[in-house]
């Protein structure tokens, strides 16, 4: 089964120089990296960290302090900041704030309005900006994944079964 993320906190700035960051929470989300949680480091890097764990996290006055696995110098904590926390939502546990609807959105077919039937929604990417749609294409074309902005401009209209929307011919050549 496909699992959805989200952009929960950010890299704000290096501590020290044993690897140590500050992160502070993103979206109007309470704090929520507990010691042992999975996190993609958002964009990826070509060469860097791009997959940790987190080590331990503690609040230091107004700031949380948070070790990542990997970050082990200045050098490595430095290359983090500016960086987003991207999680797996099962991790969140209970977690619920205005906007899981979006989740409500995976297993949908997605049509568009020149193309027609362009594949299944796997995921939903959430971060404070929109909502990305990660569209799962059909075997006969390639079975390669296309990102779709949840925006009013492309989204036309959401039903039980499917998501119409009218993509821009230029953002199908991009995601292929």
């Amino acid at each position: 089964m496909a699992n959805s993320y989200r952009n929960i906190a950010k890299v704000t700035k290096k501590i020290g120089k044993a690897g140590e960051v500050a992160i502070e929470p993103i979206g109007g989300l309470p704090f929520l990296l507990p010691e042992g949680m999975t996190v993609h480091l958002t964009p990826p890097i070509l060469d860097g960290i791009n997959h940790c764990t987190v080590e331990s996290a503690e609040l230091r006055g107004n700031t949380w302090v948070v070790k990542l696995s990997g970050s082990n110098s200045d050098t490595d904590a430095f290359s983090l900041v500016g960086r987003t926390c991207l999680v797996p939502c099962d991790e969140l546990g209970d977690f619920e704030e205005e906007g899981d609807e979006a989740y409500d959105l995976i297993g949908l077919s997605v049509i568009d309005s020149a193309e027609g039937y362009l594949g299944e929604v796997v995921e939903v990417l959430l971060s404070s900006e929109q909502a990305t749609l990660v569209v799962q294409r059909p075997e006969g074309e390639g079975g390669r994944e296309l990102l779709i902005p949840f925006v009013d401009e492309f989204v036309k209209g959401i039903d039980d079964e499917a998501i119409a929307v009218d993509l821009p011919h230029d953002l199908l050549t991009l995601n292929g």
